[in-house]
């Protein structure tokens, strides 16, 4: 589907179909309250099935058609030319990490748990740069997620240096966040799909923790100056998983215990590539030991990602909270395999004392450093343990959820009276 004009004209249809009154509603909340019309997939599929799957494979070109054609949608007299059409649904969920090749630059979904998340900043979306030579701006307008600069300036035709002109550029709301796949089971052997999201205007404000399904175009970014290319997810829409869904439910059911855990992990292991980084370790070797422990990472009054509190900025991988405890009772710092815990053993010992924790974790998925600070006591090494040593290791019961739960007051008289 290449006609522009014909495009034009089968958005303004469906429009008319399909969200006439969602568009009214935009005109009379934009831009304070509302900067977007969120369009459902299957509606367009109803309306129109060959039109749906030219957008699920086409969706950069055909996104921009009908945000320009929202922009002329006559029956608004609203200004809308920078209001975001916003896809919710794709045909294809990405679910483990041997299927995306398939579909870059396709619109997708991902269904999965932030892990990390950044804080949103402001990013230039059409820059002006002044050449410091000679002061004439240039205007770079449609900036991805990393600055470009002139090769050479309008002015003076030489690449000497430029300087950002804020009064002339634009910004946006951005957020990068991190989203690992829940559709994916590592016991039966699936390589778990995590992947980037970058996030813009007003879908930001993602926190480490949620469930979250997200839509949007698979894209890919160079490593550097190699022939390696990371895949990243655009985001087009964001809507939160009901922790009542069926894939929620059905991820609890299959945690592994202790030994099938190492079982598992210590294949995993074997076959992971020697550049695995932080996210990919903990999500393929630490936070399935963390629920093997018996803790539920679905419960946020139990389990929190990159935890952090009001006292500081520093923030830990992993706190866990037994007990109804208002403070963590573990914290876990986590490090990519491979690495070093000795060059990190202060970190784990300042996030002992910050968060006033009875126990900590130092782990690179292979090797597991256990540190107490219980009673009255300076922080301490309690034990060192290998992966396959785990299952057998009597010192876990300590870190089970049940270890912090307090006595009832029918277990603290039985107590008592013996």
């Amino acid at each position: 589907m290449t006609e522009k004009k014909g495009v034009y004209e089968l958005f303004r249809s469906f429009f008319d179909e399909y969200y006439r009154d969602e568009l009214q509603q935009l005109a009379e909340n934009y831009p304070h309250e509302q900067r977007s019309l969120v369009i459902d997939y299957q509606d367009l599929e109803d309306y129109q099935p060959q039109f749906a799957t030219d957008i699920a494979s086409q969706p950069s070109v055909l996104i921009g058609y009908a945000e320009e054609a929202l922009a002329e949608y006559e029956p608004i007299s609203t200004d809308l030319s920078e209001a975001n059409i916003r896809i919710d649904g794709a045909p294809t969920t990405i679910e483990t990490d041997r299927e995306h090749d398939n579909h870059i630059s396709n619109l997708v979904s991902v269904r999965g748990l932030v892990t990390e998340a950044d804080d949103p900043c402001l990013r230039v979306t059409d820059a002006a740069l002044r050449c410091e030579l000679c002061g004439t701006v240039n205007y770079l307008p449609d900036q991805g997620r990393e600055l470009d600069r002139p090769r050479d300036c309008k002015g003076c035709e030489r690449a000497y240096g430029f300087e950002i002109v804020e009064s002339e550029s634009e910004f946006t709301d951005s957020q990068q966040f991190t989203i690992h796949s829940l559709d994916a089971n590592p016991a039966d052997g699936d390589e778990l799909f995590t992947v980037e999201v970058d996030a813009t205007d007003d879908i930001v404000g993602v926190s480490a923790g949620e469930y979250l399904t997200v839509t949007g175009i698979l894209r890919v970014k160079q490593n550097s100056d190699t022939t390696e290319f990371k895949p990243y997810l655009q985001a087009s829409s964001i809507s939160p998983i009901n922790p009542e869904a069926p894939i929620l439910q059905t991820c609890r059911s299959e945690v592994m215990d202790l030994e099938t855990f190492v079982n598992v992990a210590s294949e995993t292991v074997s076959t992971l590539p020697e550049n695995t980084l932080e996210p990919g370790t903990k999500a393929k070797l630490i936070t399935p030991f963390v629920e093997a422990l018996g803790w539920d990472k679905y419960d946020n009054s139990e389990w929190v990602f990159e935890y952090s509190d009001s006292m500081t900025e520093l923030r830990v991988d992993y706190a866990l909270f037994g007990g109804g405890s208002d403070q963590p009772n573990i914290v876990i710092e986590a490090k990519r395999i491979g690495k070093r815990l000795t060059e990190h053993e202060q970190q784990i010992y300042d996030y002992l004392r910050i968060f006033d924790a009875d126990y900590g974790v130092l782990t690179n998925g292979e090797q597991f450093n256990i540190y107490t600070t219980q009673g009255d006591n300076e922080a301490e090494k309690f034990t060192e343990l290998s992966l396959d040593g785990l299952a057998t290791a009597d010192v876990l019961e300590q870190l089970r959820p049940g270890a912090f739960e307090k006595p009832t007051d029918e277990q603290q008289t039985a107590s008592v009276s013996n």
